[in-house]
């Protein structure tokens, strides 16, 4: 097993056993129908384990303009998909804007995300 498939396992392990709680990203619904008249469909749903990332790393991103103190930072697992900002994150039970996401290094797939969320 390699270096990055280990940090991949431990970042699973960790964050199934101090997650956040049910953690939901929801992937918009496809658009169809004319464009005078849209349709759109439900959600996809992806459950993934998260939990809230440190003081001192939500403070790097509140200092970079990227977040605002009152959003919340999550450190989400190592995802089977790709987060976009078009989509939204239920927190237990209640579903939250993404401000900001960053993956956790520059493989192909990251170790994790950090994601931002607003309320």
């Amino acid at each position: 097993m390699s270096l990055y498939n280990r940090g991949r396992n431990t970042m699973s392990r960790l964050a199934e056993k101090y997650g956040q709680g049910e953690t939901v990203y929801l992937k918009p619904g496809s658009v169809t129908g004319p464009e005078w008249n849209p349709v759109i469909g439900p959600p996809t749903e992806h459950q993934f384990n998260s939990f809230k990332a440190s003081a001192n790393r939500k403070n790097q991103y509140v200092a970079g303009g990227y977040i605002v103190e009152s959003d919340v930072l999550l450190l989400a697992e190592n995802l089977d998909f790709t987060p976009a900002m078009d989509g939204k994150v239920r927190l237990n039970g209640r579903e939250h804007q993404i401000v900001m996401l960053d993956p956790i290094t520059n493989e192909t797939p990251p170790l994790g995300w950090y994601i931002g969320i607003r309320s």
